[in-house]
Order: C-alpha cells, then sequence, then structure tokens
C-alpha cells in the first residue's frame, strides 16, 4: 500500500499519557514521572560525605539551602560504579523529600501512556526499583523509575523539601504541572510549561522542504516521520530564528499532529516557583498576547515564558502540525523565503489590480500546478501522497477518474486536475504527487503537475460575488485570486472540495442485490 507522502498525524492519545523524564545510564535509558523531577544539577567535582554508609550512596550535594543525599542506582541494576566528569544529578522530590540520582545526563522529555507499559516483578512479589518498562519509539527499552521504591531504598537518607514547606506546596512543589522547560534560539532565552510539550529532541537534522517558509524552518525526523521545524520567536513576536541556530528541538502535540521547535539548546527544567515572575510591559511587543510573563532565574536570567495553549492553538501551528513528511519528499528545494506572517499581514503595499485588499487572516495555502499555477486552502487537503506503484488503471469514464489507489483501508479514486481543468493531463509516473481533500466517507485524489510551496497569503483580492461553479475549465478564471508569500503575481484559489463535487457528486452507498435481498429477509418487509 502506498503510504508515503505528507500526512495528517494520528489523533493523539493523551488521556493516561503522563510526561516523563528520559535519563541516560549507561547504555540504558530509565525514566522519571517529570511530577518527581524538579530539576538537573551538574554533579560536583567532589560530594560531601554523610556519617551513614549505604548501598549506591556517594555522598552529599549541597544545593541552596539543603544538603541533598545523592544515589549512584548503577549498583541495583547490575552496573559497575564509573561516574564520569560529564555526569549530572537528578534532584527527585516525593512525599514531601529530596534525594539526588546520578546519572548520565538527561536524554529528552516525552510522553508515555502508563497503560501501555510491563509492569516488573519479582517471583517474590517484591518491590523493584525499576517497576515497568516500555518500549518507545525513539528512546528504545526505557525503565521506569518506582518513585516510592527509591525513597525507600535501605540505608540511603533523604532530606525534608524545604522548598515544598516554604511555598505551600507540600508534595506538589515538583509537579510537572508548574515546571518549565528553560532553553535559548542564538540569544533569546526562552521558557514554555512542561505540560505544554510532547518530548525534548536532543538533535536536529534541519533539512529544506516544500514545507519551508514563513514560520516553518525545514524539517526533521521525529518517531520516524519528519515533521516541520517552526520558528517559535517568529510566531510570538520576538525575532527570527537563524537555520544555523538550530540543533535541538521541543516536539509539540496538538488533535492534528507534531510539530519541532527549532532551539539551540535546551538548559533546564525548573519549578516555575522557584524563580521570580515579572509581567510584561502592554508595548514594546509585536505579540503580547503570547507570552504570559517575564520569568527570572534566582541568578537573575531573564526568559520570555511562552503561552504555551495559545501557542499549541496557533493558525500557523495547526496547519503545521496536521502534516508529517515521509523523508523521501522532504528535500525539494524551497521557493520560498522565510517572510515574518505578521509582517506579510500589516503589508500597505497595494499589490497589482484596483481590487486587491490586504488580506486579514494570513490563510495558509499549499501552491500546486495542474497545466496553470494555482493554490487551494492547506486546511483542506487530508494528505500528499505519491500515486506510487500499487495504483490500478481505469477506462476512461464520465467522472475523470484516470486511476484507483487502495490506501489506508480504503480504495481512493485519482482525479487528473489538469484534465479536469480543461488543462494538459499530467504524465503520470509512481512519483507523480496527489492532492487528498476528505470527500463523503472517504477520499479523493487529485493528480497534480508538481508542488509548490506552502505559504501563508499576503494579499487576496475580494472574492467575487458569484463564480460558475458548473463548468470546471472556466472556474479558474473566475476564481478568487491571491498572492502568497513565493508567488510573483496573483494565483487563482482553486476549491478542490467544490471540483470534487462536480466530478464525484456524494450519492447513497450503493447496496448489492445480495445485500438488498438480506435487508428484506431481516427487516421482513420491503423497502
Amino acid at each position: 500500500m502506498n503510504d508515503t507522502g505528507v500526512r495528517r498525524a494520528p489523533s493523539p492519545e493523551d488521556s493516561s499519557a503522563t510526561v516523563f523524564g528520559v535519563l541516560g545510564l549507561g547504555p540504558s535509558r530509565i525514566a522519571l514521572d517529570l511530577g518527581l523531577l524538579r530539576e538537573v544539577v551538574p554533579m560536583p567535582s567532589e560530594f560531601q560525605q554523610l556519617p551513614t554508609r549505604a548501598r549506591g550512596l556517594v555522598g552529599a550535594l549541597p544545593l541552596r539551602d539543603l544538603v541533598v543525599p545523592v544515589v549512584d542506582v548503577r549498583p541495583f541494576v547490575g552496573m559497575t560504579d564509573d561516574r564520569g566528569p560529564e555526569q549530572v544529578v537528578a534532584i527527585v522530590v516525593h512525599g514531601g523529600k529530596v534525594l539526588g540520582v546520578l546519572v548520565d545526563g538527561i536524554v529528552g522529555l516525552t510522553s508515555i501512556d502508563q497503560h501501555r507499559a510491563n509492569a516488573i516483578s519479582t517471583g517474590a512479589g517484591s518491590a523493584l526499583l525499576f517497576s515497568s518498562c516500555v518500549d518507545h519509539p525513539e528512546h528504545g527499552l526505557v525503565s521506569i523509575i518506582d518513585g516510592s521504591t527509591l525513597f525507600s531504598l535501605p540505608g540511603v537518607p533523604t532530606v525534608a523539601d524545604s522548598v515544598g514547606r516554604r511555598n505551600g506546596h507540600g508534595d506538589t512543589a515538583g509537579s510537572a504541572t508548574d515546571s518549565l522547560v528553560l532553553f535559548r534560539i542564538g540569544d533569546v532565552r526562552v521558557a514554555i510549561p512542561v505540560e505544554d510539550i510532547h518530548s525534548v529532541l536532543p538533535e536536529v537534522d534541519l533539512r529544506p522542504s516544500l514545507l519551508q517558509g514563513g514560520n516553518c524552518l525545514g524539517v526533521t525526523n521525529f518517531l520516524g516521520a519528519a515533521v516541520p521545524v517552526a520558528d517559535v520567536l517568529m510566531l510570538v513576536g520576538l525575532g527570527t530564528t537563524r537555520a544555523g541556530d538550530v540543533h535541538q528541538g521541543i516536539a509539540i502535540r496538538n488533535e492534528r499532529g507534531f510539530v519541532a521547535i527549532g532551539v539551540t539548546e535546551v538548559l533546564d527544567i525548573v519549578p516555575r516557583s522557584s524563580g521570580v515572575r515579572l509581567d510584561l510591559p502592554p508595548i514594546g511587543l509585536r505579540r503580547p498576547e503570547a507570552l504570559t510573563e517575564l520569568w527570572s532565574s534566582r541568578d537573575d536570567t531573564h526568559f520570555f515564558a511562552i503561552d504555551g495553549v495559545a501557542l499549541r492553538r496557533d493558525p500557523d501551528i495547526s496547519a503545521m502540525t496536521g502534516l508529517n513528511v515521509s523523508s523521501s519528499t522532504a528535500t525539494s528545494t524551497p521557493t520560498s523565503t522565510a517572510t515574518s506572517i505578521a509582517e506579510a499581514r500589516l503589508a500597505t503595499a497595494a499589490g497589482p489590480g484596483s481590487s486587491t485588499t490586504p488580506t486579514a487572516t494570513g490563510t495558509v495555502y499549499l501552491r500546486a500546478t495542474a497545466g496553470i499555477e494555482f493554490v487551494t486552502p492547506l486546511a483542506d487537503v487530508a494528505e500528499i501522497i505519491r500515486l506510487g506503484d500499487d495504483v490500478l488503471r481505469v477506462a476512461d469514464n464520465d467522472a475523470g477518474v484516470v486511476a484507483l489507489l487502495p490506501h489506508r483501508g480504503e480504495v481512493m479514486p485519482i482525479v487528473d486536475l489538469a484534465a479536469a481543468l480543461g488543462q494538459h493531463a499530467a504524465l503520470r509516473t509512481s512519483e507523480s504527487p496527489v492532492v487528498a481533500i476528505a470527500h463523503g466517507v472517504g477520499h479523493i485524489g487529485f493528480l497534480v503537475h508538481s508542488l509548490g510551496a506552502i505559504e501563508p497569503s499576503v494579499w487576496e483580492e475580494t472574492a467575487p460575488s458569484s463564480v460558475d461553479t458548473e463548468d470546471l475549465r472556466t472556474i479558474t478564471s473566475t476564481a478568487q485570486r491571491v498572492r502568497t508569500e513565493g508567488s510573483s503575481g496573483l494565483l487563482p484559489v482553486v476549491d478542490l472540495t467544490a471540483v470534487a463535487t462536480l466530478v464525484a457528486p456524494i450519492r447513497p452507498p450503493h447496496h448489492t442485490e445480495r445485500e438488498l435481498e438480506g435487508h428484506l429477509l431481516v427487516d421482513g418487509h420491503a423497502a
């Protein structure tokens, strides 16, 4: 079955998912509920010695007004105590107590559905430090630390949580719902609430793509697909991100799919209460509604805190998260320039023609050619795929269907859009692009000559009061015209949903005589 190209991500199943910090422990990956993980600090050159001994206990770490005992869990999993200078200490909070765990580093953040985790126990049923494991698509086998068992290790001391007492938070001082992920993009420092992200990408291989342009920097591999990389600085009005500054990423997810925010370096995960929240002024920012505050750390380092809910709901993010791109189609050279969408919306120079007015919405379009160059609203596009080798040729028919494509559990009719519009038919190869839209209870695919970029509109003509939708050969001459960021002139807007209705009117499902006979027998009377 053909399964390549651009496709919508499946709907998330977050009802039982929990955010975890994924930590390195030698060649293994371990996970800790982010509700327990307060912060990660560098390993000191020397641990302070405590007047007690216990398996795995390496000493204590001075941390502000606390002296935190630190345990190395390697002996509990059969590893040698082999400490290196690059190791870090994860500060863990549970039941009003604090303990440090020595690990090789934080690999990232991720959501794990604990209902799908495999419980681990001994024959005697005794509690294990790693109570469950999961085969994670990005990190491989991940063992999940049991917080209660960690804080009950024989002889390992803990210290009372003075931060939780001082802030009146009790056990929630380290809650994942009140923590921030701190990162920088170039010289700009930014923070996002932990609950608004899906995972941290320790490496981002930024590649050009037909999706590139505007707020999209390109694509990168994530969970077996290539997802768009967004310029969050442009989105929230703090500047622009240079491609050379993108080394890591933060994946966010909404009901449509994934997008990665391109960042230079993920710095830390901290409780919001560990710093000071400063109100931002109502002037001086291009998009103040996208930011919640200026968060200041204890050392007076300032971070712009992004409204994570607003970010996930942003129409530009929504357009990008609705598409995942396979690596095979993510390498075409972009035809648009990275111009600010906000600037495009505020453009004051009139475009060609006296009827043009500046767009108020910056609608995102897919640019393509089918004998002529045109655009279609990206919101109407369900999928972009290749024609592939599984296509079934069909004889000439009134609907203009040139092939049938078994795809994702349905048989999708393929219409040559150029021929439908009265243009020269497309050259049909396995690499020919197909734009699929929802139609009836399934989908219909439109074969096009080539794909351009995905771009917001800069100018839109006033929509015509009437459009001749009965004759497809004239639909482009009477259609509304827009200019996108990468186009040199005004392009017609082709409503593929309307085209689909004309070439393949939605009819009631066809029943065979046998099905009708069964219906009559069950109901006991004629329909």
